[in-house]
């Protein structure tokens, strides 16, 4: 997630259960100052989650899942398309994407490039376009929408290549049908164009 404040109450319940041990990954420069997202790229974004999927295979986790919402569901998608899911011979065991940010539900989101280039700061202005306004984060710069657009377009050229998952690796998609920021077509067109998913694979 992009910060782990989003995942916290989730990790307290896994927690009590017992069931499962929950390790909470923040993307690359979230969590930290506003100013830390200024230069960064969403590789950079994307690079603390395969650390930790390569550490906890390191130090001998022989049942290792990956689960991402919205822009981290995205990145976790990108990674596998990227291959950084085979760095050790057994891939996650199940790959869960929540809400994926494949389609965004505001089609502005595809000319803030051009936005960006004319100066706009909108990244900084917490009433303004209502993809930016602040949930667990201050409000981001210009750079991240411009990143976020980068993330999206390869993310669609790798799925309509076709994304193969990693062997014995089953991927389910959680989608809500009310969601405000992702457009549960995005869920489809994953569900459509990932090989070898899981039967299971559900948008609810």
């Amino acid at each position: 997630s992009t910060s782990q404040a989003e995942w916290q109450e989730f990790k307290e319940y896994a927690d009590i259960s017992g069931n499962v041990l929950v390790s909470l990954v923040s993307l690359g420069g979230y969590g930290k100052r506003a100013e830390s997202l200024e230069y960064l790229t969403f590789e950079e974004w994307e690079k603390p989650i395969w650390e930790e999927f390569n550490a906890l295979k390191r130090k001998g986790y022989k049942h290792v899942s990956l689960l991402g919402s919205s822009s981290g569901a995205t990145l976790i998608l990108h990674g596998i398309a990227s291959g950084n899911a085979t760095l050790y011979s057994k891939g996650p065991d199940y790959i869960f994407l929540v809400d994926p940010y494949i389609q965004p539900q505001d089609r502005l989101l595809s000319v803030a490039p051009n936005w960006t280039f004319l100066g706009f700061t909108f990244g900084q202005n917490k009433a303004g376009i209502r993809w930016l306004r602040p949930t667990w984060l201050t409000p981001r710069p210009s750079q991240t929408i411009v990143q976020t657009n980068r993330l999206i377009k390869q993310a669609i050229q790798e799925l309509e290549k076709g994304i193969v998952l990693p062997t014995g690796s089953q991927l389910i998609v959680y989608q809500s049908m009310g969601d405000t920021v992702s457009n549960p077509k995005g869920a489809l067109f994953i569900q459509d164009h990932v090989k070898n998913v899981s039967e299971n694979t559900d948008t609810k």
